[in-house]
């Protein structure tokens, strides 16, 4: 997943999620994604990529067991 399409898909809360799982604060992993180097960066990547997916993966699979 590009850097374009994730923050497309980027939500409400995610910054808050990606905090708690690395153990930053959302500032933290906000400043650390604008400078895009650095293993701070590539860590909150790889994290916003998993809730990204995580999201997509529980909605997909929510609309399918109410249809």
């Amino acid at each position: 997943m590009d850097n374009k399409l994730i923050n497309q898909k980027r939500a409400i809360g995610d910054w808050s999620l990606v905090a708690e799982i690395t153990g930053k604060t959302r500032e933290a992993c906000r400043e650390a994604w604008k400078r895009k180097t650095g293993n701070a960066y590539t860590e909150v990547r790889e994290v916003l990529i998993k809730v990204i997916e995580n999201r997509e993966s529980f909605l997909k699979q929510f609309t399918e067991s109410n249809s």
